[in-house]
């Protein structure tokens, strides 16, 4: 249960907990995307890691929720990935 305290009782400390909370929610919401977008794509950990520029073990972690995944990170990939299938069309 997280306690939201009365505004009398907001500090600066408070409020940036409380929107940490909220932006660790976002965070959260972004690795089932993650995962689903690369494995939609026919993608290994290694080569999203190839794509992205960034160590196999980094996008492990982003898909574990040990290390944090940047949200630009998912748009990346989708970028990438439209990128490789626009270039896959073209003669």
């Amino acid at each position: 249960m997280i306690f939201i305290p009365y505004p009398s009782e907001f500090s600066l400390l408070n409020s940036e907990f409380i929107i940490t909370l909220f932006h660790m929610d976002h965070i959260m919401d972004l690795i089932p995307s993650f995962i689903g977008t690369r494995q939609d794509a026919g993608l290994s950990i290694t080569q999203t890691a190839h794509l992205l520029h960034v160590t196999p073990d980094c996008v492990y972690k982003w898909e574990s929720g040990q290390r944090r995944l940047p949200p630009a990170m998912l748009e990346l990939l989708k970028f990438k990935i439209k990128e490789s299938n626009n270039a896959d069309h073209t003669i």
